[in-house]
Order: C-alpha cells, then structure tokens, then sequence
C-alpha cells in the first residue's frame, strides 16, 4: 500500500535538499524523492555564496530598475543571514575579473554595484567585494519512487518533471577541475568561469549550455577530453601557476527563460508548487527562496518573495 505524506519534494540537488531539511525541522512530513540522486548531488557541488545575481550589475539594474535590483540583492542578504544564525560561514574576498571582451563592462558593472548598496572595491583587472564559501548541504534521504502527497513541489531543473517547467528551464553543464595549486577566489562572467579555494586544492569551474550535449549522450559525471583541454586552457590563462590537476567532475544546474529562479504555485495546478531555475545563483538564492516557501506552507504569508522569481510572471 502506498504511503501519503504531507509534502513530496522532486529534485535531490540544492534547493530540494534544502527545502527537504528545512520543512522537516518544521515537523512536516516530507519524502524527498529523485530518479538519479547522484547526478543531482553533482550538480550542487562547489557553491559560493555571491551576494547578487550572477549576471553584471548593471545588467540587473537595467533590467529590472535600481529600486528593484536592490530589493532582489537585499531578499539575498536576508537569505545568506539566515545560515548566518545557524552556522559561522568562511568570510573570504572574491576577485570580479574579466576575460576578453568583457573588460569593456567593468566600470560599468563597478559603478552600477556601487548604486546597489554592494560592498566593493577596485582591483587590478577588476573589483572586489565580500563574499562567503557556504555551508555543506544537508543529506537528508533520497527516494527513487514517488507516492502520494497533498503537496508536490518540483525542485527538478536539470530534468524538469512538472510540465509547466519545460519550457521555462535550461539545463547548464558544470565541468570543475581540482588543480593542486592555488589561486584568489575568482569570478568571470561571460565565461562562466569561477576559482574556488578548497582544503583539497583549487577547484576551477567552467559551465555552457547543456542541452546539445545532453542529446548526444555527454551525460557521464566526468568532462570528456575535448571539453577538459579547453577548460584547463582557460583557466591557465587566468593562473598560469595552477599546478597539476589532481581531481575532476561534472553536473547539471538549471537556468531559467529569464535568468531568475521560479518560485510560488504551478499556475492552474491546486497542491502544486515549483522552486528551480537557480542558475549560477545556486546557495544565493537557495535559502531565501526556501524559505518563502516553508512560510508561506506553514502560514501563508510569502510578503518577502520579490515579484521578479514568483511563478505569477508567467501568467
């Protein structure tokens, strides 16, 4: 006989982790379920908290208004002081740098991060602000079959289940090389490429487009040559001294149509709810994103998510 629970969460990678640990501290029954777990756990390795959105300030601010951005980037504060209460996070200072024709926007991405309220500050080929190396996840069991449940909430963005995802979620390939060498944390936009120092070493990870990859099968969790040559290229070509690699892996994360995540009820399904499109925003969006959704299953009350992730947009 099949078991119900009060909530099923699809998707073991970062957000249905999170949102599985959190909703059980709250004393909900909850079953988290995902068909392959251990690509899912792949896909949220390596996170750094970033306290903005992963695009270039001043992409955010044009996008959506300085007002606006703000509010998106203090709803990300709120989050990151929540693991703030719980546990003492790694301060550490990451290097904004660009590669190629991305140097032109620096000032530009400076002077719009000032505007924001960002703590940051030049450097050579780039700026500085704070950052911090997040947590490990939780681990909470992982299922592979589903049963019923009152409420559903669709974590899944590298394979969406929920129908309303599929045309909203694009899946993003992470390669990560671990290099024995060492190197100041390091984030390059249009490359996609962020340097994160580890006890193990210095992990370089590079991301693209995955789903012309997917279709022919590159799917295994380590890169395949061609694509471990480039990246070990482009990383040497920010940090000649890198040393030998000594380790490697990939995954799967989710971007959504708009580069926000997608937050709130599935429009026009009743006990549905959906929390994905992460992005490259990964830990930054995680915990606040869960936890409007832990408080508006509790009570009702989601005033903290910004209109700009809620899954009333696509109305």
């Amino acid at each position: 006989m099949r078991k119900q629970v009060d909530v099923q969460v699809w998707g073991a990678g970062m957000a249905g982790r999170l949102l599985s640990w959190r909703l059980r501290q709250e004393g909900v029954d909850v079953r988290l379920v995902d068909p392959r777990p251990q690509q899912a756990a792949s896909s949220s390795s390596l996170p750094l908290w970033l306290p903005t959105h992963p695009e270039h300030p001043h992409r955010l601010e044009a996008a959506l208004g300085t007002e606006r951005a703000t509010a998106l980037i203090d709803f990300i504060a709120w989050g990151r002081s929540l693991w703030g209460e719980e546990e003492e996070a790694e301060v550490l200072q990451l290097h904004w740098r660009p590669l190629g024709s991305e140097a032109s926007e620096m000032s530009a991405s400076y002077a719009a991060s000032r505007r924001l309220g960002l703590d940051v500050s030049p450097a050579p080929e780039g700026f500085s602000m704070a950052a911090a190396v997040a947590p490990p996840l939780p681990q909470p069991e992982v299922h592979h079959e589903p049963v019923t449940a009152e409420v559903d909430i669709f974590c899944t963005g590298a394979t969406p289940i929920d129908p309303f995802l599929h045309d909203k979620i694009m899946p993003v390939r992470q390669v990560a090389l671990l290099f024995d060498g060492t190197a100041p944390p390091t984030l390059s936009y249009h490359a996609s490429l962020r340097f994160l120092p580890s006890p193990e070493g210095l992990w370089a990870c590079g991301a693209r487009e995955a789903t012309a990859h997917l279709e022919v099968g590159e799917t295994e969790p380590l890169p395949s040559p061609k694509v471990r040559t480039a990246l070990e290229r482009l990383s040497r070509s920010f940090f000649p001294d890198l040393g030998a690699i000594i380790g490697e892996k990939c995954g799967i994360y989710a971007d959504s149509c708009d580069g926000l995540p997608i937050v709130g009820p599935v429009p026009g399904r009743p006990r549905s709810l959906v929390c994905a499109g992460l992005g490259m925003g990964g830990y930054s969006y995680a915990r606040p994103c869960v936890e409007v959704l832990v408080s508006g299953l509790l009570s009702g009350n989601v005033e903290k998510l910004p209109p700009e992730l809620s899954t009333e947009r696509f109305r």
